[in-house]
């Protein structure tokens, strides 16, 4: 995904950028005196050519070496142009555009630039959200809130397609954002396949999915977090934490629906089985996890004249109260403390390797922003375009491109980059905790043998102490 930077480049940025928390402005000052250094090596080796090419012309044995390898240039090699020395440095104008250019395309600043962008994106399409729901031809009449979110979130999801495209579809789909996205804009498509009825009944289903991207939208700012050696980790901690929460369920459906059961069956001896029927199945055994017993309207539904399930004239209505006791005994007490222990265990593993993991996700957002248009969405919309039919023409047209295009060159360049960028984001977040550890243990050794001698010299000094004394003492 590293299209359009030399694989010696973008390596020592990553290298460089692995645990080092910088500021924007100091980032990108670095970024600019990197290329302002790459381009003066440029120049100096363009000077030098040009200086050996001129050297070469004014020898003799290298004119003759000339004629006898090339007799067909001969007669026109006293006609060739050489560009003068004056030409090959940049003026002031042109150096100022190159570092302004290097100072925007620097991965903090197209990163800040998102961030805000994004954020102006979120209050408008809530706004959006709040309007009343109406079909499509209504909704895109005049310049409103929802037209502006539709454009914008075009233009995002065309950026989707673009790095898609750029990096293999596997890759793309590895990233667990990037299925956030899918997700997101699937039900955002939906939504609008929904407005395009008039049915109450879409309408109504539009407007729910509609309030789900919403929140998804405002959920996916926390990606912007990654950057950050506080939050990044926590970003970690929630996605296993998810995975923990899942095998908790799966341990509690049994216990739930084993519960469920038999509660409705003490207290629904009557009533035939319904849809609304499965609504109270599941809507008590659920709230009562969280604490809410609904004591009052169990009781009211047996025969028992109090909320101890004791006097209940003969019948079987005190079962429910031995239901309850066994649900809050094995669910509130038993599963949700293996719950808390296990989410405790994953906190303090993930804690432990908070500064490797905020490493790689700092990583993964320079891999990200390296190669992202430098104008925020919905400004590269034209750029996406252009940048997708390329590649599209590279990919299924190979032949028809030029050996000096563009797409070619770029992909020359990104033919050198390794394979899997994550598993190289892995082993150099690694490495650099590796040396953190070592200085750090170096750190402890060296103190240790420094309170080791203060310790001795204390020591010392306190034998020196006693034998001036008795020195003193015998002299007296």
């Amino acid at each position: 995904r590293m299209t359009g930077h030399s694989h010696g480049g973008w390596l020592q940025e990553l290298a460089q950028t692995v645990g080092v928390r910088i500021k924007p402005s100091k980032a990108a000052l670095e970024h600019t005196q990197l290329q302002s250094k790459v381009h003066s090596q440029r120049a100096s080796i363009v000077l030098e050519r040009h200086t050996d090419g001129l050297r070469q012309m004014h020898d003799p044995s290298a004119k003759r070496y000339h004629r006898l390898t090339h007799p067909a240039l001969a007669t026109t090699s006293s006609r060739i142009d050489v560009p003068s020395v004056g030409s090959l440095i940049p003026t002031q104008t042109q150096e100022t555009r190159r570092r302004l250019s290097c100072f925007y395309g620097s991965p903090i600043v197209k990163f800040v630039l998102q961030t805000l962008s994004f954020v102006a994106l979120l209050l408008i399409f809530s706004l959006s959200a709040f309007q009343p729901t109406r079909d499509l031809r209504q909704s895109f009449s005049g310049v409103t809130y929802f037209t502006v979110s539709f454009i914008w979130l075009l233009c995002m999801m065309l950026d989707e397609v673009r790095q898609a495209f750029q990096a293999t579809l596997g890759h793309w789909w590895a990233s667990s954002w990037n299925r956030w996205d899918f997700v997101m804009y699937t039900l955002y498509i939906t939504s609008l396949c929904l407005r395009s009825s008039t049915s109450l009944r879409d309408l109504n289903n539009s407007r729910i999915i509609y309030s789900a991207v919403a929140m998804m939208l405002w959920m996916r700012l926390a990606r912007q977090y990654a950057v950050s050696q506080q939050l990044g980790p926590k970003l970690v901690m929630i996605q296993l934490m998810v995975k923990d929460i899942l095998v908790f369920l799966a341990l509690m459906f049994v216990i739930f629906a084993g519960y469920a059961v038999a509660l409705y069956a003490t207290t629904h001896e009557e009533e035939s089985f319904s849809s609304s029927s499965l609504y109270e199945l599941i809507f008590i055994p659920y709230f009562q996890v969280y604490g809410e017993l609904f004591l009052e309207e169990i009781a009211d539904k047996t025969t028992c004249k109090n909320l101890e399930f004791t006097d209940c004239g003969g019948g079987y209505g005190y079962f429910a109260g031995v239901l309850i006791a066994f649900y809050m005994m094995i669910g509130n007490i038993l599963l949700l403390n293996l719950l808390i222990a296990i989410l405790s265990s994953t906190y303090e593993a993930v804690e432990s390797h908070a500064k490797q993991l905020w490493a790689v996700e700092n990583l993964d957002a320079l891999l990200e922003f390296t190669t992202a248009s430098t104008l925020p969405a919905p400004f590269h919309f034209l750029n996406n375009v252009i940048l997708v039919l390329k590649v599209a023409q590279q990919r299924w047209c190979p032949r028809s491109a030029s050996p000096f295009s563009a797409s070619r060159l770029v992909n020359e360049d990104t033919a050198s980059q390794p394979a899997d960028l994550s598993e190289f984001s892995l082993v150099e977040a690694s490495s650099y905790i590796r040396k953190l550890d070592q200085e750090e243990e170096q750190g402890a050794k060296l103190r240790a043998t420094v309170a080791a001698n203060q310790v001795a010299l204390e020591r010392i000094q306190i034998k020196l102490h006693h034998i001036a004394e008795a020195a003193t003492e015998t002299h007296v």
